[in-house]
């Protein structure tokens, strides 16, 4: 839209300063006796928020505003989500307004996020595709929302995790990824769903590692319940295949095949 208003009138030009049908405001109707952005007061331009430049009648806006006349606001700016590599190897390290994940509100100089990302500058990519503040950080009501390299410095087994490294440009997303760190009993990667008993596989003794069902029967996260393979049925947990009253899917039972006449 262009301005004309201020004692001058812009329309498209051919991207020479003369009339045409670029759409671009690059052509002068009428003469322009001054900048635009009238000030409160005579003699003031670019809306009170920067510097007339008598000759050229440009405004040089002051930080924070911007737009021909000065009238808009800036948003803060982020490190882009999605922008085109500076080099081999290298992206993520140009700074955006809303860092190209969010509309910037000019009248007011705030972020509107998508769906996905919080945060002044939308830096920030939640656990949840709700926008609301509550959402982002629930979890399903059945967890903790925090950043993947606190995740795995409580996931990992060394000192060495994601994002211990400051100038490993590689984990430049440590502090702006964010997981849900499920509770006791829940998981998924919004901790929605319901875990199933993790047992011993009775068929192989030797190995000491956990099974979903014990390796015998799919869980059905609806409910946290093992749904066992034909043939296997609840044991006491220890992993040898004894009788119990675990949902685990961990003993083998007795079939007996009746013989019809």
């Amino acid at each position: 839209l262009c301005f004309d208003t201020y004692d001058g009138k812009y329309a498209g030009s051919n991207g020479y300063g003369n009339a045409g049908d670029r759409g671009d405001c690059g052509f002068a109707v009428t003469d322009v006796p001054s900048c635009p952005g009238g000030g409160r007061h005579e003699g003031e331009y670019c809306s009170d928020h920067g510097v007339c430049d008598q000759e050229t009648k440009k405004c040089t806006c002051e930080e924070g505003f911007t737009g021909g006349d000065c009238s808009l606001r800036v948003c803060p700016f982020g490190l882009s989500w999605f922008s085109y590599p500076s080099s081999d190897d290298v992206g993520h390290d140009e700074w955006t307004e809303c860092s190209n994940m969010g509309i910037c509100e000019r009248d007011v100089g705030e972020c509107n996020c998508h769906a996905g990302f919080f945060g002044a500058a939308c830096e920030y990519m939640s656990c949840s595709d709700d926008k609301s503040s509550v959402a982002v950080r629930s979890c399903s009501g059945h967890g903790t929302c925090i950043t993947i390299k606190t995740k795995a410095r409580l996931n990992g087994e060394s000192g060495i995790f994601y994002g211990s490294d400051p100038n490993n440009a590689s984990t430049w997303d440590a502090d702006r990824l964010f997981g849900c760190q499920c509770d006791d009993g829940f998981e998924g990667y919004d901790c929605s769903l319901k875990s199933c008993y993790k047992g011993k596989d009775p068929l192989d003794p030797g190995n000491d590692n956990l099974f979903v069902c014990s390796n015998h029967g799919l869980c059905d996260t609806s409910i946290g319940s093992c749904k066992c393979f034909r043939g296997w049925g609840d044991s006491d947990g220890s992993g040898t295949g004894t009788a119990g009253i675990i949902d685990d899917c961990g003993r083998r039972l007795s079939i007996y095949h009746r013989v019809i006449p």
